[in-house]
């Protein structure tokens, strides 16, 4: 029984120091490989001591699947560290959601990146090295910047693999160079050089323009003033660079345009059909422009060639000129008068005339149509006494008509058009057969004049009553006195109220015989033109 004791207790003592031995740990935090005792956890290559509280695991000491299900039988762990881990965003994540915080650092470019980290220098990435860089930064949620320029200024990646970089972590900023053409240029760089860049080249260069978020300047020309690059390109770089501005100078009939022109205007141009692709061409490399005059001596390029240019360019107003008989003008004249050779069949180009605020085309009896007023929505002022007019419908498109003179328009019976025109002041519908009045009723007419009409005396009460504050005649021989173009009192042009006396200067009324207009190479010459004798509208 002594000699039991004797040995007793060293033995003891002896299997205590094994059994604390199993489950020590390296200077560094790392679990040795012992083997396996009762409280001792398994992690695939190494096991650990349930006990343990902070816990230090390299590559290969543990296998992740093996490491997650030992987790919560760790139930003092309370920081696992991973240096260099090699696990996804979903590993990590799994691991942290058993209740454990878990630090890890990654090698990325060639150094070590902790996950909390709010910046890190990328310099030396490579295109090659990218796909794994890309699955490391999902792994770094702190970062704020990332650097990718070296100290020669200088990114190695190009311009697509910067584009998924930046897609890939888009709360960082990240610093960059890229290369276009022969120059190098810094994320923020709000100026380019591209005189040299060739169409071959172009498809590369808005890759790496597009990185280029602040820039408000490209540069085309040369020195010798020159580029190689032809309109097209200039349109395709132009599209990929909304808001831009690009500087490039072409040659368009005989004449040197720059892409930063705001106002374009060519003289005594000839033109034909063949000439509207050139048009549009120029066209789509004028982003600032907003007038674009084609001025030719003779008819050229048709009418409906122009206005679909026109249409297809709403930002410009596109001018040429049309031709009414034996006279012209360009559509953006906002003063037309022309009498005695307005037909049907010559006044459709009319039509062209859309910027048409002040028209005369009175004393032209055979004249029927209006319809190009449809297309004039500043139309303020239109005579058309003396002519066979009947349909009023088009002017329900001239929001501001103010003035209508239908003096002697015999065949005019309906004003239901003129209802809800709200700004029409001053009619004259004298020598008509209108006798309804009614669609005036909601006019606010100022003047009217409706002599030697049809109209019932009641209607003529009702309409007074209608229009309290209106000046009206429905009596007279002289529709053009008072009240329509005079005050009070004799007609003489000292007596013409405020309206009509701003009408005899816009047109020319009738202190001489000269024609008002932008008239050239017609039988009558150019400028003010001659009317011929007898022509002038009465007083």
């Amino acid at each position: 029984m002594r000699r039991f004791k004797r040995f007793a207790l060293p033995v003891l003592a002896l299997l205590l120091v094994l059994a604390l031995g199993a489950c020590s740990l390296r200077e560094d935090g790392g679990a040795t490989a012992a083997p396996s005792l009762k409280n001792t956890v398994s992690l695939g290559e190494t096991s650990v001591p349930e006990a343990v509280e902070e816990l230090n695991l390299a590559e290969g000491e543990y296998e992740y699947e093996t490491l997650l299900a030992a987790l919560p039988r760790l139930t003092l762990l309370e920081t696992l560290r991973l240096p260099e881990t090699e696990l996804t965003a979903e590993q990590l994540a799994a691991l942290e959601r058993t209740g454990v915080t878990v630090e890890y650092t990654v090698a990325l470019a060639g150094q070590t990146v902790d996950r909390n980290a709010k910046s890190a220098d990328l310099s030396a990435l490579t295109t090659e090295d990218l796909p794994a860089a890309l699955e490391k930064l999902a792994l770094l949620p702190q970062l704020e910047r990332l650097t990718l320029t070296d100290a020669a200024g200088e990114t190695r990646l190009g311009p697509a693999e910067i584009a998924a970089l930046r897609e890939s972590v888009p709360q960082a900023a990240v610093e960059y160079s890229v290369r276009v053409g022969n120059q190098t240029y810094s994320a923020d760089a709000v100026t380019a050089d591209l005189s040299g860049l060739e169409t071959g080249r172009l498809a590369e260069a808005l890759e790496a323009l597009k990185l280029l978020p602040d820039l408000t300047v490209v540069e085309l020309m040369d020195a010798a003033g020159s580029s190689p690059l032809s309109p097209a390109g200039v349109k395709q770089l132009m599209d990929a660079l909304p808001g831009v501005k690009v500087h490039y100078e072409f040659e368009l009939f005989g004449q040197r345009l720059s892409t930063l022109d705001q106002r374009v205007e060519f003289d005594s141009v000839e033109l034909s059909n063949d000439d509207a692709s050139a048009i549009r061409a120029a066209l789509d490399i004028l982003p600032d422009c907003t007038y674009f005059k084609l001025d030719e001596d003779h008819f050229g390029i048709d009418n409906e060639v122009m206005a679909s240019i026109r249409d297809d360019y709403p930002n410009v107003k596109l001018v040429w000129r049309v031709w009414v008989g034996y006279l012209n003008m360009l559509t953006d004249e906002e003063i037309l008068r022309i009498s005695h050779i307005v037909t049907d069949e010559n006044c459709g180009p009319l039509k062209y005339c859309t910027d048409a605020v002040y028209i005369d085309l009175g004393h032209n009896s055979p004249l029927t149509d209006i319809s190009y007023t449809a297309y004039m929505p500043r139309l303020e002022c239109l005579i058309v006494s003396g002519s066979s007019v009947a349909d009023l419908s088009p002017l329900a498109n001239c929001p501001n008509l103010t003035w209508l003179e239908l003096c002697y328009c015999g065949w005019v019976k309906d004003l239901s058009p003129l209802d809800g025109i709200p700004n029409l002041k001053y009619l004259n519908i004298a020598g008509t057969w209108v006798t309804d009045l009614t669609p005036l009723d909601g006019v606010a007419l100022e003047r009217f004049v409706a002599m030697q009409c049809h109209i019932s005396a009641a209607e003529q009460q009702r309409f007074v009553q209608q229009h309290p504050d209106c000046l009206y005649a429905f009596e007279g021989i002289q529709p053009y006195g008072y009240p329509w173009r005079y005050n009070a009192g004799p007609m003489a042009i000292y007596n013409c109220f405020e309206y009509y006396k701003g009408m005899r200067e816009l047109f020319c009324y009738y202190d001489g015989d000269k024609y008002y207009g932008n008239h050239k190479n017609s039988e009558y010459g150019d400028g003010y033109i001659a009317l011929r004798q007898g022509t002038s509208p009465e007083v």
